[in-house]
């Protein structure tokens, strides 16, 4: 991170998480936060990754796809 710190917060709040890929959800981390709530709604477009190659490593995948894919196969 180029030699500064960010000073930690409390909570932080992510919007439109679901078009978010799992490597950009983690973003938030770097503010340490004590609570992350991660907000989406699963209705809207999916994140978009323009590199072939990337989709192929499975960077198009989002935090919330396992969680929706085990509740749907309980």
């Amino acid at each position: 991170m180029h030699g500064f710190l960010l000073p930690p917060v409390n909570d932080t709040c992510v919007d439109e998480a679901v078009a978010a890929t799992e490597t950009e959800i983690f973003n938030p981390f770097q503010l340490s936060p004590m609570l992350m709530l991660a907000v989406g709604n699963l209705m809207h477009l999916p994140p978009l990754v323009v590199s072939k190659h990337a989709a192929e490593l499975g960077s198009t995948n989002t935090m919330h796809e396992p969680i929706i894919f085990e509740e749907r196969s309980s």
